[in-house]
């Protein structure tokens, strides 16, 4: 039986599809942002927050996150949980992947499919969606990076649909973490989300920097609480995995 594999839906149009422009652009990032790995190869980071968009607007910022990781063993994470959002549904859900691997122009990654079972076994919330997957682009557009530091490290993709009344995060990090507790190795957790939808300056910026007060204050629930038409869903990608993170992280 053939494997499915999820085949690049967006290169061209949001990041380079030529795998050696792209790998010369991941290494020509890591140079430019090589002060924040260096003198940390101790340090083993258990989370990433990127920013969702094209590399033309959001390569910098995420060439500085995965710089973090580029003086890591190749085999340093058993896995990499991924939670993005999904623009294209306003149906609530926490979505799955049928695909047994997600291929990009720089090879393809595994998806970790024991996690998978366990994750559905432990909460209903869990479910599969490939429409949703191959129509959105939150996850995709980080599988090069990935795939460069850590090419056979499995994958836990998931997409977080339309966020009913605050529930869904906490259904995504509770599920997460009862799977966590008999999970072996170390984990990486990836959250995918903007500070703001689209808007005026001025509103953008006070939406970003009242989300960026409620990070570092680590009053991290108050994110669940504050409304704003500009918040976007994605926020709660991050909110579900700090909310694994120990208070002192």
């Amino acid at each position: 039986m053939s494997s499915i594999i999820r085949e690049p839906q967006f290169e061209g149009l949001f990041y380079p599809e030529d795998p050696d422009f792209l790998k010369a652009h991941i290494v020509r990032g890591f140079q430019q942002h090589r002060g924040y790995s260096s003198g940390e190869e101790s340090l083993s980071p258990r989370a990433l927050f990127v920013p969702h968009g094209s590399y033309e607007f959001c390569a910098q910022h995420i060439d500085a996150a995965f710089s973090r990781l580029s003086r890591l063993r190749s085999d340093h994470y058993a896995r990499i949980i991924i939670l993005g959002p999904c623009i294209h549904t306003q149906t609530p859900g926490l979505f799955l992947t049928e695909s047994e691997a997600f291929n990009s122009p720089l090879g393809t990654s595994p998806i970790d499919e024991e996690f998978y079972r366990e994750l559905q076994s432990v909460s209903m919330a869990f479910s599969y969606n490939e429409p949703a997957h191959l129509q959105e682009y939150s996850i995709e557009i980080l599988l090069p990076y990935i795939h460069y530091l850590f090419p056979r490290t499995p994958l836990v993709p998931i997409l977080m649909g339309s966020p009913s009344k605050g529930q869904q995060w906490k259904h995504a990090s509770s599920g997460i973490q009862l799977v966590m507790e008999e999970a072996q190795g170390n984990s990486l957790f990836i959250g995918i989300s903007n500070l703001s939808k689209p808007g005026t300056s001025a509103t953008t910026t006070s939406v970003s920097m009242e989300i960026q007060r409620i990070l570092t204050s680590h009053t991290w629930s108050d994110l669940a609480s504050y409304s704003h038409p500009l918040i976007p869903f994605g926020i709660y990608s991050w909110l579900s995995i700090l909310n694994l993170m120990p208070r002192n992280s």
